[in-house]
């Protein structure tokens, strides 16, 4: 079936989905023939369960069917049979010869004529009870059919059932049995290599090459192999190369043609036994699915890597496609073992240079090829060769467009004439076509130019490169002018949709710059915009070029934007402060720039100059347009990356602004700073590495590869401290050494880090120091933030060099890296002059909102611990070792059970001290890095424990039947997370609760669609639970994965796993709601007196033991009896939610907020009372101002303020706070009392 009606007319196959019994497998079985150009290559595939059909689609140039609709077969005449034929032969020796599997049917239904070529669709394999059924049909002709009958009859089929099916179609066309002798031969298989050689050296030549091949130390060598610009005459030669390559080594044969793509179907047809399953899921995907070249090339190195050595076979390595120029490329970068055999080759460093007879090259055309003198040529052939030097049936369609007609006659003319030739799906036109085209009017060229430019600018696909090629013939037309805009278009459509890899961007960025200079507008803005906004997106710089010095404003703007791709952050921020303060701009300008310095700044000083600037700005942003969406998107993704580290609550909210924005506008770059930034958020969770795989997949999906470094960098970091220390070195080695050569500075310096960290951990100095001592140089270099310097110093105190660590701080004492993230308390202890300043700073830290370094620090200081704070050492020791362990972070729990082993020796508790010991040696072993830990390890332990699915299983047991009474629900709700991804693997995962009546919304994880009913998948698995705790609470789980789950056995596994989940998690989840809920006040949410009340014990307790101050507020609602006698009591409940929301809302985590009685709140603010008395001052003052809004009168609130400095006990506190309430009241209500 032909879908005429498209705008780019389709080839469609279909047939019951039923007959597809694995779809992977199926869309890896038809595109295993690309070995043959006779084959068609499908272009998409798809599958419905639902309406039972599979459907395979070819791109369609006017192939007809040889089976008319009356289902007679074409009149057909003798040249167009011997090339029916001659193609059938050559179908037969490429399956001899293993360049394509074998198949055990084929129909004429499958078969294509144009031109006098004919052309296949690939066999459907099938197995024999669904060709019974085909058989069968009524509507099918079975003398068309052609199925060998021993594969009918047992299900099985080799390379002699191919040949016998193959025999009875030559029969079929050949009328005057010219082909009955080798017809013969191959229906009894008796038929040997020299049945299929047509130049007479051809085995002699694949054994040569082979023992050349085989003696190489070294495979990086290009081979040429000269058969006289035959390319058919070079497959000919590469089919019985490729056969004795195989079978006398190991190497890995891989056939690529012009088609990058062809290595995917190469190794997922012949060398599927090396690929693993997922990674046969995914690049399968790429056949049937769009697939960026980038992305594609970070999974194929692991998978080439597993070969000894490789032969690549391309078709003209001097104008092969760019992505196999550049992939070549990547291959030489990482000196590996591939060499190539080339049909054309300048740079080759072996040539073959062949005696082939061209007229026995079984050419279609050979026996009837004319000179050009004697060619009768039309001016519509002549038209051809304007397509170029090469051209495919795509480009000759347009070219039929723009002259509205069929040139089928004309290519069958030139190509018996011998001035036109197919070459593997492209046509090659002939030099001396090209010198008869010179005859016709230059003029009349550039018209056509002209036209097959418009005519490609009319059909723009995201897909396609006809923008691409409607820039070039603008460009032939000597219309460069309409050439370069339509260049821009192709660049901005293609970063648009995301559709084309970096390289073939690059290439025309590249090929736009030429043009520019030639007529003397390097200058253009439009471009350097263009260019700037690549480089900032892809982390890719495109070549030398500089933003032009003009006066005009808008490049001002530009040259704001490359200080920042360039790294010049302190230049950028002082720059576009000029700018902001001389410069005019347009309200989008204005906050871009003001975007790149809080970004620049941010990188420099890791926090904002002017968070509630950023706020505003994102918050009054309107859906204007794409451009103004994407500007909110980045600024609340740059508002929760500031927050990553302080304030994971609120980073969480910025970004769960920011991820829809970015989904809903198709804006994936975003998207994958958005992932990066969530899985720092949820660091020290399983979580949190599914956020950097989702960040790496978005990163891959669209070729972004160099975006993709930093979560997976960020991965490799997470799966450190989760102990996972072979995924860990699997990530490492999957950033290519062609890849690091061009990191930015920072993305090196990082990269240098975090290998530094890897041997920090382990306790190895050496190997640890130079990685830091590399990062460092690299970043006084290019002027970056002296990350490396806080690297060090841990690196110094965890290696057990104290005072070094020490000469590092005090002689960078002022460079603000090192006073970062929490990292100042770690240099206040090592610079403690006594004990009791010691003392201090530990408490202070112990009681700050930090949570990194805890457990370095515990390790690092363990000894000043157990002398000066015993008893509060081994509460951190209790909490973290009890957190880590729930949360399976088994490097951390290694430092914090290390901090153990040293208090119980410090204590001479041999007992303690060898049960600590014992735990220790078994997280070694369960890790896989004893050797670090000689003095810890067992001969218990002395063997790795090896992986074991049950191991995932036990864990989920472990975690969730053991959590505390005291966890709170969101602890569980990312403890479960946890455990799912742990046990499970998925590539994206949700857990929510919801509680209506008590306002609960909890969630974590990537936020999917889904309806209301619960579903388990297996094909691929898929599983959505929604359930109710009771009628106020209910609770969704989901999770998805690629993998498919085929085995029924494993489908009950699976199922059986899942429920154990649901089980388990609803029945913490229903203790944890009815406990919480104890604690709630029913009308407002907040918090109640009683859980108040212990809340407040622990304010008081941590207070006496750390010396931090704490203060409390008591509120109540002025004249509330009145309102309640004015409005109702209804009313006046509305009035206790609106308050008690604002309060709420204000507090956040500064403190909290409770109910504590009728119409009067109370709350616990962290530090002194001035703090408490400015925020219960805003607070007061909201309410004045918006209560008329929001409760259509207004509202006051007064308040009481006492600090714990003022009292001891806590009846003292409160008390006092309660008597400067009644004192407001007193002197006039709304306002704040607090002396």
């Amino acid at each position: 079936m032909v879908d005429a009606k498209s705008e780019h007319p389709k080839l469609i196959r279909s047939f019951p989905s039923v007959f597809v019994e694995n779809f992977d497998d199926f869309v890896i079985s038809i595109n295993s023939y690309t070995f043959s150009s006779r084959f068609l290559i499908p272009t998409t595939i798809e599958i419905s369960r639902k309406n039972d059909s599979c459907s395979v689609f070819f791109n369609h140039f006017g192939e007809k069917p040889i089976l008319t609709g009356n289902q007679h077969v074409i009149s057909l005449s003798e040249l167009e049979r011997t090339n029916l034929i001659n193609s059938l032969l050559r179908i037969a020796k490429f399956v001899f010869f293993d360049n394509i599997p074998p198949f055990p049917a084929y129909t004429l239904y499958d078969i294509y004529a144009y031109a006098t070529e004919f052309f296949f669709s690939p066999p459907f394999v099938l197995n024999n009870e669904v060709w019974r059924q085909v058989i069968e049909n009524p509507h099918v002709v079975g003398d068309y059919i052609f199925i060998d009958e021993e594969f009918l009859t047992t299900g099985r089929f080799n390379k002699a059932s191919t040949m016998r099916i193959l025999a009875d179609l030559i029969d079929f066309f050949d009328l005057k049995k010219e082909f009955t002798q080798i017809s013969s031969k191959m229906r009894a298989f008796e038929i040997g290599e020299e049945d299929f050689i047509y130049h007479g050296n051809e085995i002699e030549f694949a054994r040569n090459i082979v023992e050349k091949i085989a003696s190489e130390s070294s495979l990086r060598e290009v081979f040429c192999i000269d058969t006289k610009d035959v390319y058919k005459i070079f497959k000919d030669y590469i089919s019985v190369v490729e056969y004795h390559i195989r079978k006398s080594t190991q190497y890995a044969v891989l056939y690529l043609g012009n088609d990058f793509t062809n290595i995917l179907r190469q190794l997922l047809s012949k060398y599927s036994s090396l690929i693993a399953d997922e990674e046969k899921i995914s690049l399968t995907k790429c056949l049937y699915n769009v697939c960026k070249f980038d992305s594609v090339v970070e999974e194929l190195i692991p998978i080439l890597k597993r070969f000894k050595k490789m032969i690549l076979i391309i078709k003209d390595l001097d104008n092969c496609s760019p992505l196999i120029s550049r992939f070549l490329g990547i291959l030489d970068d990482l000196k590996m073992e591939a060499g190539v055999l080339a049909f054309k080759s300048s740079r080759a460093d072996v040539v073959y240079n062949l005696d082939v007879d061209r007229s026995n090259a079984a050419q279609d055309f050979s026996r009837y090829e004319t000179h050009i003198e004697e060619a009768t040529l039309e001016r519509d052939d002549l038209y051809i060769a304007l397509l170029g030097y090469r051209f495919n049936k795509h480009d000759l369609a347009v070219l039929e467009k723009v002259l509205g007609k069929s040139l089928e006659s004309n290519v069958y003319r030139l190509q018996a004439s011998g001035l036109l030739r197919t070459d593997d799906g492209e046509y090659i036109v002939s030099e001396n076509l090209k010198k008869v085209l010179s005859e016709i009017d230059e003029k009349e060229v550039r018209e056509i130019h002209l036209k097959l430019a418009k005519e490609y600018s009319k059909s723009i696909s995201p897909y396609t490169l006809n923008l691409k090629k409607a820039a070039e013939h603008y460009e032939y037309a000597g219309s460069k002018t309409s050439a370069v805009v339509t260049y821009l278009m192709f660049i901005r459509n293609a970063m648009s949709n995301y559709n084309f890899s970096q390289t073939v961007i690059l290439n025309v960025f590249e090929t736009l710059w030429n043009i520019l200079q030639d007529i003397n507008r390097t200058d253009l803005y439009a471009f350097h915009k263009l260019r700037l906004e690549f480089e900032y997106r892809t982390n890719k710089k495109v070549f030398d070029a500089v933003v032009p010095k003009k006066e005009k404003g808008i490049y001002a703007y530009l040259r704001a934007y490359e200080l920042f791709v360039n790294e010049k952050y302190t230049e950028c921020i002082e720059f576009i402060d000029g700018l902001l303060n001389s410069e005019s701009c347009t309200d989008y300008v204005r906050y871009n720039l003001i975007f790149l310095k809080e970004r620049a700044y941010l990188v420099l000083h890791d926090r904002l100059e002017d968070e509630k600037q950023i706020s505003d700005i994102a918050q009054n942003i309107s859906a204007v347009n794409l451009p103004w969406m994407e500007l909110k998107a980045k600024m609340f993704w740059l508002l929760g990356n500031s927050k990553s580290y302080s304030d994971s609550r609120k980073a969480r909210d910025y970004l769960q602004m920011a991820e829809p924005i970015a989904k809903e506008h198709n804006l994936e770059h975003i998207l994958i700073d958005i992932y990066n930034t969530l899985g720092i958020v949820y660091d020290g969770t399983l979580l949190s590495t599914m956020y950097f795989q989702e960040a790496i997949r978005t990163a891959q999906k669209i070729g972004y590869t160099k975006r993709a470094l930093v979560p997976r960098l960020n991965l490799v970091r997470e799966l450190l401290y989760f102990g996972k220390f072979d995924d860990l070195e699997r990530e490492l080695s999957g950033v290519s050494l062609s890849l690091s050569n061009e990191l930015s500075p920072s993305d090196r310096a990082y990269f240098n880090r975090l290998r530094g960290m890897i041997y920090t951990y382990l306790r190895k100095y050496e190997d640890g120091l130079k990685y830091f001592e590399e990062a460092y140089e690299i970043e006084k270099q290019h002027n970056l933030p002296h990350a490396s310097l806080r690297a060090r110093i841990l690196h110094e105190l965890i290696c057990g060099n104290y005072e070094n660590a020490k000469t590092i701080i005090i002689e960078n004492y002022d460079d603000q890296a090192i006073h970062v993230r929490g990292f100042e308390f770690l240099i206040k202890l090592v610079l403690a002059k006594d004990d009791n300043e010691f003392l201090q700073n530990w408490l202070a830290y112990k009681n700050s909102p930090y949570n990194l370094l805890r457990e370095e620090m515990l390790f690092i200081f363990s000894e000043q611990l157990t002398r000066l704070d015993p008893k509060g050492f081994v509460d951190e020791i209790t909490k973290w070792e009890r957190l880590f362990g729930s949360q399976l972070v088994k490097l951390s729990l290694l430092y914090v059970l290390l901090a153990k082993a040293n208090y119980y020796k410090a204590l001479n508790n041999s007992v303690k001290f060898e049960l600590t010991k014992l735990e220790i040696s078994r997280l070694l072993s369960e890790m896989g890095i004893r050797e670090s830990f000689s003095e810890y390890s067992f001969d218990k332990y002395s063997e790795r424990i090896p992986s074991n699915e049950l191991y995932p299983i036990a864990d989920m047991l472990y975690v969730l039947k053991s959590v505390d009474s005291d966890v709170s629900l969101e602890d569980v709700v990312r403890i479960t997370s946890n455990v799912m991804v742990n046990v499970f693997k998925p590539n994206r995962l949700y857990v929510s609760v919801l509680d209506k009546k008590y306002n609960f919304d909890i969630s974590v994880g990537l936020l999917p669609k889904f309806g209301e009913k619960s579903y388990l998948n297996f094909e691929p698995v898929e599983v959505y639970i929604k359930e109710k705790i009771d009628k106020d609470c209910e609770y969704a789980i989901y999770m998805s994965s690629e993998r498919h789950v085929h085995d029924v056995t494993e489908q009950q596994k699976l199922m059986n796993n899942v429920i154990l989940l649901e089980e388990l998690f609803s029945g913490q989840l229903r203790g944890l709601i009815y406990r919480e809920r104890a604690t709630m006040d029913p009308l407002t949410g907040l918090y109640n007196r009683w859980k108040f009340n212990s809340i407040f014990d622990e304010y008081m307790q941590n207070s006496k033991t750390s010396g931090e101050e704490f203060s409390v507020f008591l509120c109540d609602v002025d004249s509330f009896k009145k309102i309640n006698d004015t409005y109702g009591h209804l009313k006046g409940d509305e009035v206790l939610r609106v308050l008690a929301k604002i309060l709420e809302e204000n507090i956040e985590s500064a403190g909290i907020v409770a109910r504590y009685g009728g119409e009067e709140f109370v709350g616990i603010l962290k530090g002194d009372k001035d703090k408490c008395v400015t925020l219960c001052e805003n607070v007061r003052r909201i309410i004045e101002d918006k209560s008329a809004e929001l409760l259509g009168f207004k509202v006051t609130m007064s308040f009481g303020i006492s600090s714990c400095r003022e009292k001891e006990t806590k009846s003292e506190i409160l008390g006092l706070a309660d008597q400067r309430l009644y004192k407001a009241k007193e002197i006039g209500k709304n306002r704040v009392c607090y002396d």
